[in-house]
């Protein structure tokens, strides 16, 4: 099976999967994650700004080399939230793919949960039914299904990128403009369906929190992968996050760096998603959207709704 690349161009972050496809499992080859932040400043303006433009573009053309020096087909490129709402998003889209040589697909909200849900569900722990979430900078994905059936989906405008700039707009943050995101995420999530299956987390957030849980020296979402976290811990972060400024989080052991300024909104989400749906943990994946698409593209896409 030949070398397959992906590069999912999200609202806060780019990142890069390079991998093999060996029956059905997904042996990686190259995986990076660069912080572009295409999505800064958008909830306010309605339009991609010029400086997270550019960062984005030479993301994605540096991954497109770096996939093409490796002999990977593709790269198959992914857009999410950010390409789906910002006013200028066609004209990014062609900037991209004048710079790079590559179209970017700009994915659905429907699409985006039916292939994270995909790779949650990949690595084969999944037997029966089973609730995900994938918070990104730009959304919030709420999956449920069994095995590979999505039996519902729902997306929402509480991506971490787009909160932090709404709320929490100080640093360190007041406690005022804690709560309001925190009432703010509720208002979306009042009403949703108590936890029947287990929970399981899905991209950056959810695999920092794990992180930060087992105080690991480095950010590495492989070695995550199957951490379950308490709700008690959670809540601990947001404790322990909200009493320090961004540069003083950059130092937390097991937090990429690059995330200290979103991290606070992310896990208030998260805390919000377990209380909410009654659940007292969960489950974190090191895959995510990108690992959903190229098993989409070069395997069994393997997910209906």
């Amino acid at each position: 099976m030949p070398l397959c690349a992906v590069i999912d161009v999200g609202t806060n972050s780019v990142k890069l999967l390079v991998a093999e496809l060996r029956e059905g499992r997904i042996e990686k080859v190259r995986e990076r994650t660069d912080v572009t932040r295409l999505g800064e400043g958008l909830g306010g303006s309605g339009s991609i700004d010029e400086a997270a433009a550019a960062r984005t573009i030479e993301a994605v053309c540096a991954m497109a080399g770096e996939a093409r020096a490796l002999g990977a087909e593709g790269p198959v490129v992914v857009g999410t939230m950010a390409l789906r709402i910002a006013k200028n998003a066609e004209e990014f889209r062609r900037r991209a793919a004048d710079a790079s040589g590559l179209a970017i697909e700009v994915l659905s909200e429907e699409e985006e949960a039916r292939l994270s849900y995909r790779a949650a569900i990949s690595a084969g722990r999944a037997r029966g039914p089973i609730a995900v979430f994938d918070i990104g900078g730009g959304s919030l994905e709420l999956i449920r299904g069994t095995g590979r059936k999505i039996e519902s989906a729902r997306s929402y405008p509480l991506g971490v990128r787009l909160l932090t700039e709404k709320f929490l707009r100080s640093d360190p943050v007041r406690p005022e403009m804690l709560r309001e995101l925190i009432v703010y995420v509720e208002s979306y999530l009042d009403g949703l369906p108590r936890a029947s299956a287990p929970l399981a987390g899905v991209g950056g957030t959810a695999t920092t929190i794990a992180s930060v849980q087992i105080r690991a020296a480095r950010y590495d979402p492989d070695r995550i992968d199957g951490t379950v976290v308490p709700l008690e811990e959670v809540g601990r972060q947001i404790e322990l996050f909200a009493s320090l400024g961004v540069r003083e989080r950059r130092s937390v052991p097991g937090l990429l760096p690059e995330r200290a300024d979103v991290i606070l909104a992310g896990v208030a989400v998260v805390r919000v998603v377990l209380e909410k749906s009654g659940a007292s943990s969960f489950r974190a994946t090191g895959r995510g959207l990108r690992h959903g698409v190229l098993l989409d593209r070069w395997g069994d896409p393997g997910v209906r709704t």
